[in-house]
């Protein structure tokens, strides 16, 4: 196995992809949100 078996994985797994799009998105709605409304 190739080092970038990881990276194929997550190429070529459209679930991978979608959790991993979620994650960031949902990760940088919140950092955007704490930044434009700060407490």
């Amino acid at each position: 196995m190739s080092n970038r078996s990881d990276a194929n994985l997550y190429e070529n797994d459209p679930a991978y992809a979608g959790f991993f799009n979620a994650i960031i998105l949902s990760a940088l709605k919140c950092f955007c949100f704490s930044v434009g409304n700060p407490v």
